[in-house]
């Protein structure tokens, strides 16, 4: 495939000619390669195994496979979401946490489920049981 071609989160098989071929979901761009977690077995691999391999040797998968969203992401930044974003939104005056990945995508709290409103918090459990919610650092857009 071509470079331009290929997306994140897209379903794609790669691997030798001979045999059945690596089935996993891009989950990184390079300027030569791409990293590409795989979603079933493949030789002696298991799932969630990731190759670096050249954007030459992949194919579109006729396999969609689902990943949920932000798997695998590391989170890069907690900050505000943007003024431009707010508008963007149609929301006036609230503040809005935003975790960034390293891909440059975001996730943002919505008031509810047809996201009439932004607002809220994002809460957090830590690995001793403690509760605390996430919040940027930085002060809020004006």
């Amino acid at each position: 495939m071509k470079r331009e071609d290929v997306k994140l989160g897209m379903s794609v098989t790669f691997g030798h000619s001979q045999g059945s071929p690596a089935i996993g979901i891009v989950s990184k761009l390079n300027p030569k390669r791409v990293q590409v977690k795989i979603t079933e077995q493949y030789n002696s691999n298991p799932p969630g195994t990731t190759f670096s391999v050249p954007y030459w040797v992949l194919q579109p998968s006729e396999k969609q496979v689902e990943l949920a969203y932000p798997v695998g992401l590391k989170v890069v930044r907690v900050s505000w979401l943007s003024a431009r974003d707010m508008e963007r939104e149609d929301w006036h005056d609230e503040l809005v946490p935003v975790l960034e990945f390293e891909d440059g995508s975001i996730v943002y709290p919505s008031a509810d489920v047809t996201g009439n409103s932004g607002g809220g918090f994002l809460f957090a459990r830590g690995v001793a049981g403690e509760s605390f919610y996430v919040m940027p650092t930085e002060e809020a857009h004006a």
